[in-house]
């Protein structure tokens, strides 16, 4: 398992998103991710080029932060039941592949799931050459565009009425408005309103005056689910 020389930042989380992380994050596109044999095991470490001109480790993570929320958002679209992972140890590799002595604190991550999932990597291609996946491809076209970027970061903690409305904001935005949204998702543009309409009402403090429930409301963890749905088209379009 030798290793790219230069910074690396350890993903921490369940088994099953980071074997997702290992499938969608193939070298050469960017990010990528590598393996590295430890004491304690197999650690998954997040690699990037742009990280050669950093001279520090807090600096490393500090973009490694904004990197893994943006993944975890990806994460979200391409698989709705996607635990965020987060950041364990900075690392840094001399040319010889050895590691070399940097001690930065890493933050800790509950285990334990029943989750399965069949498989298999989500590329922009069938077929040939290795080509850069989904994940990669929606990362990279996020570094170019503002609105995808903030649309990711909401995804990555839409646990909650209030973020889930802020990314449904955004993907209706990156839509070109109402009517490019409903020209994407067509006879889904109902239910998107009816999850719109509820994740309006329950971000604010309660008004029967501004702002009302439709009937029936939407459930949070199953309007959740076709919410990011919907966006995967949109990220699609």
């Amino acid at each position: 398992m030798k290793v790219t020389p230069g910074w690396a930042a350890e993903l921490v989380g369940e088994k099953i998103d980071l074997d997702d992380l290992r499938a969608l994050l193939a070298p050469p596109f960017v990010p990528w991710v590598e393996d590295y044999k430890t004491e304690q095991g197999v650690a998954l470490l997040l690699r990037s080029p742009d990280w050669g001109q950093l001279s520090d480790a807090t600096a490393v993570r500090h973009d490694a932060t904004r990197m893994v929320e943006r993944l975890n958002g990806a994460a979200a679209l391409l698989h709705t039941d996607a635990v965020p992972v987060s950041l364990g140890q900075i690392r840094k590799f001399g040319m010889d592949g050895n590691p070399e002595p940097i001690v930065v604190s890493a933050s800790g991550h509950a285990q334990g799931t029943s989750r399965a999932r069949g498989r298999g990597s989500v590329t922009t291609g069938n077929s040939g050459p290795r080509r850069e996946t989904l994940m990669q491809k929606w990362f990279r076209e996020a570094d170019a565009d503002d609105s995808r970027a903030d649309l990711l970061a909401y995804v990555s903690r839409a646990n909650n009425w209030y973020d889930l409305f802020k990314a449904a904001e955004c993907a209706r935005r990156l839509s070109g408005g109402k009517n490019g949204l409903k020209a994407i998702l067509g006879t889904d543009f109902g239910e998107w309103d009816r999850i719109w309409q509820t994740a309006n009402f329950y971000r604010h403090a309660p008004d029967p005056v501004k702002s009302r429930l439709p009937q029936p409301p939407a459930e949070f963890d199953v309007g959740r689910e076709f919410m990011l749905r919907a966006i995967t088209r949109v990220f699609k379009s």
